[in-house]
């Protein structure tokens, strides 16, 4: 059997496509396991998440908003756990789903 110009392109996608999808999973595991030490900078730590983010966004994978805030918040040491459950407090009360903004702003008022 005789392989057309198409039939190389689709193994060549198929091959590309299961490593593209490798790549998204390895990035968000790194990514949910970043970590924010209770001296490190908060604004360093939020733009590493950010370029991580716009990485696996690159590739065609985006994060919901309240998924993203998640692993914001996840990510920072218990220090911030009042600013935290104030944030969420709020998100609640409002019905309002977190927004990531909203976190990365209150969370670097609280570091300052």
């Amino acid at each position: 059997m005789k392989s057309t110009a198409k039939d190389v392109w689709d193994a060549i996608a198929q091959i590309f496509e299961g490593r593209s999808l490798m790549v998204a999973i390895n990035l968000r595991q790194k990514m949910q396991n970043v970590s924010c030490g209770a001296g490190d900078d908060v604004r360093t730590h939020f733009d590493k998440l950010a370029d991580m983010n716009e990485k696996l966004s690159s590739i065609g994978v985006t994060l919901e908003d309240h998924e993203y805030a998640l692993i914001l918040i996840g990510s920072l040491p218990s220090i911030y756990e009042p600013t935290i459950s104030s944030i969420l407090a709020a998100a609640k009360l409002s019905r309002n789903t977190l927004d990531p903004d909203t976190v990365i702003s209150l969370i670097t008022d609280d570091f300052d």
